[in-house]
């Protein structure tokens, strides 16, 4: 199975991937609590900031894909920017869940390393993807482009579950954020720069 770079454009794809194998991800159980509503948001954040300002990788099959962020880019979106994302959102989790999640995009900024650095949004693999390498093959092709730059890596990780994988590939804990008030922890990783 290969991997390529994402083009412009293939936002719903990645949007799709990344909601669906964020779907019983904590963190995103608890802001927006229905995979419609992660969907939308991964798809919007894909299409106005990872895809026009970052970059991505995808299986060949869909079944796998990532968003990054290279060094010097910020991953914080205006209110005024997120505003067409705001009606599919209050309808796929109602108003009350969208104004509990607002104050995380701060809380997680607030936890970011004050240096330049590589940020993984998310990395995502489906079902039918899983235990065909695919997620290890995403993160190397991620990790190159930081390697070739000279840059650490950050990242936050909500599944303890998930802490070996990024553990094999140098990641390290380096701190734990609650985003909202009884939100689950998101555990905060670096990969210093290789």
């Amino acid at each position: 199975m290969t991997i390529r770079t994402l083009r412009q454009g293939e936002h719903e794809i990645i949007g799709k991937i990344t909601g669906a194998a964020f779907a019983d991800d904590p963190v995103y159980d608890f802001l927006m609590g229905s995979q419609a509503a992660i969907i939308a948001y991964t798809t919007f954040m894909a299409k106005k900031l990872y895809l026009e300002r970052g970059f991505g990788h995808i299986a060949e099959d869909n079944s796998a894909g990532s968003l990054w962020l290279p060094a010097g880019v910020s991953g914080h979106l205006s209110f005024l920017q997120t505003l067409p994302i705001t009606p599919a959102l209050i309808r796929h989790c109602g108003l009350r869940r969208v104004l509990r999640a607002l104050p995380a995009g701060d809380e997680f900024d607030r936890h970011k390393p004050k240096h330049p650095f590589f940020y993984l949004f998310v990395i995502g693999v489906l079902t039918e993807g899983r235990g065909k390498g695919l997620g290890g093959k995403l993160m190397e092709a991620g990790l190159e482009m930081a390697d070739q730059a000279g840059m650490p890596v950050y990242l936050e990780n909500s599944k303890e579950e998930n802490m070996r994988f990024y553990q094999r590939y140098g990641f390290e804990q380096i701190g734990e954020c609650y985003p909202v008030p009884g939100c689950p922890v998101e555990r905060l990783m670096l990969r210093p720069a290789q």
